[in-house]
Formats: C-alpha cells, structure tokens, sequence
C-alpha cells in the first residue's frame, strides 16, 4: 500500500512539472515574437490594448510599429476588423475613408489577421500567431502601409 501512495505523490509531482512546460504552440508564438522584435516591431496580447472586446482575445497578438512624432497629428484613427467566420470586414473611425485600399491590404496580409488598427502613437494588425517568419514579413510590409496613411488634405 505504501508503493501505491509514493507511486502517486511521484505521479503527482511528474504531472505537475509537465504542465509548466511550455505547449508546442507557445514555443512557435515565443520564435514568431522574438523574430518580430528583431525587425523592430512590438507583440502584445490583444487583450492588454483596450480593444473592442471581440478583438480582445488571448489567442490574438497584435503586431505594433510606432508613430513618428512629427506624423501623428495628421494620423488617422480607426479600425477594420475582419469577422473570422464571415470573412466580412467592418470599418470604424477614420478608416471609412480608405475602405478600397484597405481592403487590398487586407487581401495581402497572412491568414489568421483578423484586425487593423490605427491610433494617434502607433498602428497595429491583430493575429492568431499562425504561419512563419514569412508571415511576418508580409505584417511588417502591412505595418507600413498603415503608416502610410494620411487624413485628407495632408501629404
């Protein structure tokens, strides 16, 4: 009887140290994060941003680039988020304006992008951290298009 008990504290102890070992899936997103740092952007989880609460979802990151200064009063501030089952993109704030060419960015960017975002400081895209560095990629080169942006009347 006394086998059986220390073979379940031992059990115990086992089962508890494996779930502190990270999942296959927090390793991918850790590469994902530490590649998108070396290409200077920022990863937050979506839930630490204040977004609306159906883009604030532990499993979506959002992929950050700052504003330069000297842009951000002539920046726009908006969002278009993509409904994940729909496919159907919602416009909000400024981005009304820039419905065509935001939806060309969206066509481009990787699966899994589920919201752009613009704000006075930075620009963000939301992502379910699926895909490779190749998607990132293809998020960094969306980033800068969303920089690009302007409101009406401003170069």
């Amino acid at each position: 009887m006394s086998l059986v008990i220390v073979a379940l504290v031992v059990l115990f102890f086992i089962g508890s140290v494996m779930m502190l070992r990270p999942s296959a899936r927090d390793r991918h997103s850790s590469v994902l994060r530490q590649y998108a740092l070396q290409k200077g952007m920022r990863v937050k989880v979506a839930t630490s941003l204040g977004l609306p609460l159906e883009a604030s979802r532990p499993t979506l990151a959002c992929v950050l680039r700052e504003r330069d200064k000297e842009d951000r009063q002539w920046a726009p501030q908006g969002a278009v988020r993509q409904d994940p089952d729909s496919g159907k993109l919602r416009f909000q704030g400024d981005f009304h304006r820039y419905e065509d060419r935001l939806r060309d960015l969206f066509a481009q960017l990787p699966a899994g992008c589920e919201q752009l975002y613009s704000k006075r400081s930075h620009v963000g895209i939301c992502w379910d951290e699926r895909g490779e560095n190749e998607a990132l990629d293809r998020i960094d080169q969306g980033l800068d298009e969303l920089l690009k942006l302007r409101l009406p009347g401003q170069v």
